[in-house]
């Protein structure tokens, strides 16, 4: 758990949240990947494969 001060809450982006369990990370919602939340999944892209 990260009830433990020395840890830093990371940016999540894009809805993403900070995981309970894995305090260096975000939860991030689908098309979006961890740690951040700020990069497309892998196989997510469209189009030209431009995003």
């Amino acid at each position: 758990m990260c009830d433990d001060a020395t840890w830093i809450t990371p940016d999540c982006r894009n809805k993403g949240y900070p995981n309970p369990n894995k305090c260096s990370e975000c939860l991030c919602p689908d098309g979006y990947a961890p740690p951040y939340c700020d990069q497309v999944e892998k196989g997510q892209m469209q189009g030209d494969g431009k995003t």
